[in-house]
C-alpha cells in the first residue's frame, strides 16, 4: 500500500509541472522495479511473524509480559512515549486516562493472546470522531515498536505484535475518504474494462499474451503445460484482469499468493509478463493511454505473485545468517558429498531434453570439477575456514573485540560477507559489492591500528597452516585495498572534527554546555556504563561513594579535555589505571557508551566525532602506554627491525634505493622528481622517519607528516606503490 502510493504521488507530481506523458511512465516504470527492495523487508518479517503467531499466541503474551505479571507496564511506557510524540499526542489530549488504559490493556490483552477479553466498543465507533487517517495509524505502531524495544523485547517479537495489529488498520479508519484511490478509476461514468472495450476484449489481449509467453525463453518454463491446463490458467487470468479493470470479481486476489508461493517467480518473470502484456495490448489496438492505465493496475498485483520465492528466499538467507553455512556443508557431506551432489546433477541434466545439450561434449569433466569447487568454496570451503578462524581470534583479541563482539546471527551474517568477500578479492567468485562496504564501515570506528590487527591475524593463520610466505604476502597483498574503504568513515569524520576543533576547544565545551551540562552527561554515562556487562565488573563492589567520587574525577578530567578550566589536580591518568587492567576492548565499550550517552542527550552527529576525536588521545595514558603502537610493533623478540635490517648504514641504503627507483616509476614520479638539494632533503627526512618507526632513535615528529602531505594529491595508489618499490629494493 505505501508503495503504490508514494509512486502514484510521484506520477502526479510529474504530470503537475506537464513533464512529458511517456517520461512519467518511464518514470513509473523505473520506481516500481524498486518494490521489492523497499517493501521486501516488511514482507518477509510479517510472514516469518504470521507463521510463529500460528503456533498460538500464549508464547507471545508470556514473551512481552517478561517478569510481570501482566501488560501493565508495556501500557504504562506506551502512553509516556506517545505523550511525547506530537503526531498523535493530541488524539490523547483531554482524556480520561486512566480509563483509556484500562481499555488498552483489555485491548491488548485479548488479541495478543492474554487471559483479558476485550467487552468494549467496536475500534471503528470509538475513533469515527477522531478522524485519522494512515498517518496516525502508522506513528501509532511506531509508538508501539518502540516501547517494545525499550522494554527489551526482541525484534522478531515486535514483528509478531505488528503483524497481528495491523489488521486492525481497516476497522479503526473506516469511514475516513482515502486521499489516493487504490481500484480501476472512473473516467465518464465507465470504468476501465468498460473504455477498453469489455470482457471479449481482454480475452483477446490474454489469447495474444498467452502465444508469446510459451515462445518467450524467460517465462516458457512456467507455462510449457498441456492444453487443459493452460485453458484454466487462461480463464483465471482473464477473470482476474477483468476484476482488476472494474469488472465482475470472479477471481479473488487473495487466492493470488497461495497459489504462487510455491513457484520461483522473481520480478525478472513479472516484468517478462508485462511486457509481453503491454504488447499484447498493442497488437489487439488498445490505446497506449488505456495501456498504460491497465499496466497500472497489474503492477499493483506483483507482491501477491512474487512474495513466495522472495520470502522463501530470504527465510532461508536468514537461516544460513544465523546458523552459518556448516551445517549445510556438513549435510551435503563436505567436500565428497558436494562431488557427490554434483555428479547426481549432471545425471538429471544430461536426462533434460530441454538442456542437455549445454552438457554435453569432452568438457564435461572439466565443468563438474569445477562447479564441485566453487560449490564447496561457496559452503565452507578454504576462505570460510579462513575467515572463521580469523573471526574467533578477533573476538578474543583486545584491539579488536568491541568489533566483533555480536549476537550470534550478526556474527554469522558477518562472516560470510568477510568470506564472500575476501574471496572475490582472491580470484573466486564475487558474491559482496565491494561498493557496500564503505558505508557499512562508515560509521564505525575503525582505524588503520584496527586494519593491521586484523591483517595480523590473517597473516597468524595462514603461517600457523603452513602456507608458502610468498603466498602469504600475496594474500596480504590483496587485502591493503580494503583498508581505505573500511578505514575513510573515521578518517573523514576525525579529521572534519579536527578543524572544527581548530577555533578553538572552549566553543566544544560551550556546545555541551559547560560544566553542568558535562556533569549531567557524565550521569548519563554511568547510567550506560554500569548496565554494561563489559566494563560494569569495575564499578562492582564499590560504595556510592567511591562511585561518586570516581564520575567527579572523570568529569574534571573531561571538562579539562573539552576546553573547560584546568582544574584537574590529581594523580596521572596511568597511574591511576595502572592495577584496574585495563585493555583496548574496554576503552572501545568506554567510548561506544559515551556515544549512546550523548545520543541520548540529543547530540548530533558532528558533535560526537568531535568529543570522541578528543577523547581518543585518552587512551595511550588510561592503558599505561609510553611507546606508540608503532613503535611497539616494531619490536621482536626484544630486537628492534633496525637491528634486524642490519643498522643505521643499511638503512641509509634503501632509503636511497628506494628514492631512486620513485623518480624512475612513472606511478610516484611526479612527487619525487626534484631538485638535488630538495631530494637530499626528503630523503633525509625519510630516513629521520624510518629510523624512528623501525626501532631506532626517534628523529622526526610523525605528528608533521599529516601537515606535510596534506595538499598533495597523495593516494592510495601512489602509496601502495612506495610500498612496492620498497619491498623490491629490500629483497
Amino acid at each position: 500500500m505505501h508503495f503504490d502510493i508514494v509512486v502514484e504521488l510521484f506520477i502526479a507530481a510529474f504530470n503537475e509541472v506537464g513533464v512529458h506523458p511517456a517520461v512519467t511512465g518511464e518514470v513509473g516504470h523505473l520506481l516500481r522495479k524498486t518494490r521489492r527492495e523497499v517493501t521486501s523487508g516488511f514482507t518477509v518479517r510479517a510472514e516469518v511473524a504470521r507463521r510463529a503467531n500460528e503456533r498460538g499466541l500464549d508464547a507471545l503474551y508470556e514473551k512481552l509480559i517478561g517478569d510481570n505479571n501482566d501488560l501493565v507496564p508495556f501500557i504504562e511506557r506506551l502512553m509516556d512515549i506517545i505523550s511525547l510524540d506530537r503526531r498523535i499526542s493530541w488524539a490523547f489530549e483531554d482524556r480520561d486516562i486512566e480509563t483509556l488504559q484500562e481499555g488498552l490493556l483489555y485491548y491488548f490483552s485479548d488479541v495478543l493472546g492474554g487471559p483479558l477479553t476485550y467487552k468494549g466498543k467496536n475500534l471503528s465507533v470509538i475513533h469515527r470522531p477522531l478522524e485519522l487517517n494512515d498517518f496516525h495509524f502508522d506513528a501509532f505502531l511506531m509508538d508501539i515498536e518502540r516501547t517494545l524495544s525499550s522494554v527489551g523485547v526482541d525484534d522478531d517479537t515486535v514483528d509478531e505484535v505488528i503483524v497481528i495489529l495491523e489488521p486492525q488498520r481497516a476497522s479503526i479508519l473506516s469511514g475516513q475518504k482515502k486521499k489516493i484511490e487504490s481500484g480501476a478509476r472512473i473516467v465518464d461514468g465507465k470504468n476501465l474494462l468498460e473504455r477498453i472495450g469489455g470482457e471479449m476484449t481482454i480475452e483477446a489481449v490474454v489469447d495474444t499474451m498467452f502465444s508469446a509467453l510459451q515462445s518467450d525463453p524467460r517465462v516458457k518454463f512456467f507455462f510449457h503445460l498441456d492444453a487443459s491446463r493452460i485453458r484454466q490458467i487462461k480463464i483465471r487470468l482473464v477473470q482476474l484482469l477483468v476484476g482488476a479493470s472494474g469488472g465482475p470479481k470472479l477471481y479473488e486476489i487473495a487466492r493470488l499468493k497461495p497459489a504462487h508461493f510455491h513457484h520461483n517467480i522473481t520480478d525478472f518473470h513479472f516484468d517478462a509478463l508485462c511486457e509481453n502484456l503491454r504488447v499484447s495490448c498493442e497488437v489487439t489496438d488498445i490505446t497506449p493511454a488505456f495501456t498504460d492505465e491497465l499496466m497500472e493496475t497489474i503492477e499493483k498485483l506483483r507482491q501477491e505473485i512474487t512474495s513466495g520465492c522472495t520470502i522463501r528466499l530470504e527465510i532461508a538467507h536468514r537461516k544460513t545468517e544465523s546458523a552459518g553455512t556448516a551445517s549445510l556443508y556438513s549435510q551435503l557431506g563436505r567436500k565428497d558429498g558436494i562431488v557427490e551432489f554434483v555428479n547426481k546433477l549432471f545425471k538429471r541434466l544430461h536426462a533434460d531434453p530441454r538442456i542437455s545439450y549445454f552438457f554435453a561434449g569432452s568438457k564435461t569433466d572439466i565443468i563438474k570439477e569445477k562447479l564441485s569447487l566453487y560449490l564447496d568454496q561457496i559452503f565452507g570451503g578454504a576462505i570460510t575456514n579462513l575467515v572463521t578462524r580469523v573471526y574467533e581470534q578477533a573476538i578474543v583479541d583486545t584491539r579488536l573485540r568491541s568489533f566483533f563482539e555480536k549476537n550470534k546471527a550478526k556474527i554469522q551474517s558477518i562472516k560470510k560477507k568477510m568470506s564472500q568477500y575476501v574471496c572475490g578479492l582472491v580470484g573466486g567468485p564475487i558474491k559482496y559489492d565491494e561498493a557496500d562496504l564503505q558505508p557499512a564501515h562508515y560509521a564505525i570506528n575503525i582505524t588503520n591500528f584496527h586494519f593491521d590487527a586484523i591483517l595480523e591475524l590473517f597473516r597468524g593463520c595462514l603461517t600457523g597452516d603452513n602456507i608458502d610466505r610468498p603466498i602469504v604476502r600475496d594474500f596480504l597483498k590483496a587485502l591493503q585495498p580494503v583498508r581505505r574503504l573500511v578505514t575513510t568513515g573515521f578518517t573523514l569524520r576525525s579529521e572534519l572534527a579536527k578543524r572544527n576543533l581548530e577555533k578553538g576547544r572552549d566553543q566544544l565545551f560551550k556546545k555541551l554546555g559547560e560544566s553542568d551540562g558535562i556533569i549531567a552527561l557524565i550521569d548519563k554515562l554511568f547510567g550506560v556504563l554500569l548496565a554494561d556487562t563489559r566494563v560494569n565488573d569495575f564499578f562492582a563492589n564499590r560504595t556510592e561513594t567511591k562511585v561518586d567520587s570516581i564520575k567527579k574525577g572523570i568529569a574534571t578530567v573531561l571538562i579539562e579535555t573539552w576546553g573547560g578550566p584546568k582544574t584537574y589536580q590529581g594523580r596521572e591518568i596511568a597511574n591511576i589505571h595502572r592495577d584496574v587492567g585495563l585493555n583496548d576492548y574496554h576503552f572501545d565499550a568506554f567510548l561506544a557508551d559515551l556515544q549512546k550517552a550523548l545520543m541520548g542527550a540529543g547530540a548530533d552527529e558532528q558533535l560526537i566525532d568531535e568529543v570522541i576525536v578528543t577523547v581518543e588521545p585518552l587512551r595511550q595514558g588510561v592503558l599505561g602506554r609510553k611507546d606508540s603502537n608503532v613503535t611497539q610493533l616494531a619490536h621482536k623478540d626484544g630486537v628492534a627491525l633496525i637491528e634486524r635490517l642490519g643498522g643505521d648504514l643499511n638503512l641509509e641504503s634503501v632509503v636511497e634505493s628506494l628514492y631512486e627507483r620513485c623518480q624512475e616509476d612513472t606511478r610516484t614520479k611526479y612527487f619525487f622528481d626534484k631538485g638535488k638539494a630538495k631530494a637530499r632533503q626528503v630523503r633525509m627526512k625519510m630516513y629521520q622517519l624510518l629510523s624512528g618507526l623501525f626501532g631506532g632513535p626517534v628523529q622526526y615528529d610523525v605528528a608533521n607528516l599529516k601537515p606535510a602531505h596534506y595538499a598533495m594529491d597523495i593516494r592510495d595508489y601512489h602509496f601502495d606503490a612506495v610500498l612496492q618499490l620498497a619491498q623490491e629494493v629490500m629483497k
